[in-house]
């Protein structure tokens, strides 16, 4: 579980250095983010999703090893 604080609202594109499911939470009580999977390689997942402002958490399961490289860029309309 990862939970970044303080998040602008916008539009957001997650990569994943290996394919893995990603699940996203935002919001007390807790509501599910949609997560469009947008390219999946054999050494990476590309994801996006669109969130409100505030913090945001995400759930990182079923990778192949204990350690995982997530990075995460704003994407501009």
């Amino acid at each position: 579980l990862v939970t970044l604080e303080d998040l602008a609202a916008g539009r957001y594109g997650i990569v994943l250095s290996q394919d893995a499911r990603l699940e996203a939470v935002q919001q007390r009580p807790f509501r599910p983010v949609p997560v469009t999977q947008r390219a999946q390689e054999r050494d990476c997942s590309v994801v996006e999703i669109n969130v409100e402002g505030g913090p945001l958490t995400l759930q990182i399961s079923g990778a192949s090893s204990s350690a995982i490289l997530v990075a995460m860029i704003r994407i501009r309309d």
